[in-house]
């Protein structure tokens, strides 16, 4: 019997804090301004906070159920959710 692939794919994943790359900054500041990149690093900052509190709920409720959970404490505290369309 073979899997279903939802038609979109969503995972999180755990990153380094960091967004745009500094000659991409350059360019978006030039066509957008200044303003649109401070809000453009909000915006990233509090969906990664959200983000941060599901994978925090998801991992107290599996510890809750006794399930081991570990956890890399070398890795950042920052994560994405990405999608990943049926190709």
């Amino acid at each position: 019997m073979a899997t279903r692939i939802p038609q979109y794919h969503y995972m999180v994943y755990q990153k380094a804090v960091g967004n745009i790359s500094p000659r991409l900054q350059l360019m978006l500041n030039h066509r957008f301004g200044p303003e649109w990149l401070v809000a453009h690093q909000e915006r990233e900052s509090i969906e990664a906070e959200q983000i941060r509190q599901r994978v925090h709920l998801e991992r107290v409720a599996a510890a809750a159920r006794g399930v081991q959970v570990v956890v890399d404490e070398t890795r950042p505290d920052h994560y994405v959710l990405v999608e990943l369309p049926d190709e």
